[in-house]
């Protein structure tokens, strides 16, 4: 059985005049970032394998590689799930 665990990382957004966020990079627990190519989906959701309350979760390509971003609304956090072996 897989094992997850919710890491959150530092964002960069924009935000528009009306105050819409669109993620442009993650920044990750080691420094490193990583820009966010294109944003394929964004929909109200729980996260697949952590526990969280009501999330946007977030498609998105990094690096040509799909991954899934989400922003805690009641937090105001963002996080990604990181498989743990």
């Amino acid at each position: 059985m897989e094992h997850y665990e919710k890491i959150y990382v530092a964002m960069v957004l924009n935000v528009d005049v009306d105050g819409k966020m669109k993620p442009v990079e993650i920044e990750w627990v080691n420094g490193r970032r990583y820009e966010i190519s294109k944003i394929l989906d964004k929909k109200n959701a729980p996260p697949r394998h952590v526990g969280s309350g009501m999330t946007v979760r977030y498609r998105i390509l990094v690096q040509g590689r799909e991954r899934e971003l989400y922003h805690e609304q009641f937090t105001n956090r963002w996080f990604m799930e990181k498989l743990i072996n």
